[in-house]
């Protein structure tokens, strides 16, 4: 599920983080601050993630598109 954030987005699948070193409303705190620079923030829960890799296929492929999407348009606006 997306929500937009001053043409910033933010997705959060809607279940419990599995993540047991990081909280994660620490992250949800920082990326609020991180906001406050006026500069583009993405910010992405990947349901059934925890801390450190999580080498699942399906976990893969969502880091990996993400990491696709910033490359793409990301960067400054522009892409690589």
């Amino acid at each position: 599920v997306a929500g937009r954030d001053a043409g910033r987005e933010v997705s959060h699948p809607g279940s419990i983080a599995r993540d047991q070193v990081v909280p994660l409303i620490q992250s949800e705190l920082f990326a609020e601050q991180a906001r406050k620079s006026g500069l583009p923030v993405d910010y992405h829960v990947l349901a059934d993630y925890g801390h450190g890799p999580a080498w699942t296929r399906s976990i893969m492929s969502q880091q990996l598109g993400l990491i696709d999407q910033y490359l793409g348009k990301g960067c400054g606006g522009s892409g690589l």
